[in-house]
């Protein structure tokens, strides 16, 4: 289990994305403080779920299939700042950046750059200001195909946060 964008921040958006080697598993649910929030299936072993996390609550995920048997993780404990990048669609591919509340606050101006093959095909500046996320939509047909990389830098060209996916 890892987060899109690799990181879990509290109340933004994130997407949970799920791999399993066991093709038996085919459900998965996440409980917040032991209630179940979301509930969703995983197909080859793969899965997702969208969930806001709070701050000082409890994630946990319980994996089921067709043996019968559930095996629960505790997710990781979500951060209070930080980016969260989630990547939907296919044409146009939709990339939402969100930030959260003390993230957003601190203005800093940001880069957006998506690359593939050594090769930048989209960059742009943009601050947060009030919204609580950017989004962008690429043409598919603007990429190769294969891995592709959305990269967000501060002003400081550090990464902040990215994300591969496969255009």
């Amino acid at each position: 289990m890892f987060p899109e964008g690799g990181t879990f921040v509290e109340s933004i958006q994130n997407n949970l994305i799920f791999f399993s080697l066991d093709s038996s598993i085919t459900g998965l649910k996440i409980f917040e403080d032991g209630m179940l929030i979301a509930q969703d299936s995983i197909t080859h072993g793969l899965g997702a779920s969208l969930i806001t996390p709070q701050g000082g609550k409890i994630y946990v995920a319980e994996f089921g299939g067709s043996t019968g048997q559930t095996k629960r993780i505790s997710l990781p404990k979500a951060q209070q700042n930080g980016y969260s990048i989630i990547v939907s669609g296919s044409d146009p591919i939709q990339v939402i950046v969100r930030a959260s509340n003390e993230t957003r606050a601190q203005k800093e101006p940001l880069w957006l750059v998506v690359s593939s093959q050594s090769e930048i095909f989209y960059s742009a500046p943009f601050k947060f200001a009030e919204a609580e996320q950017v989004t962008v939509n690429l043409p598919s047909k603007d990429l190769p195909l294969g891995i592709t990389q959305i990269t967000l830098f501060n002003l400081y060209n550090i990464i902040t946060i990215y994300r591969l996916f496969n255009s």
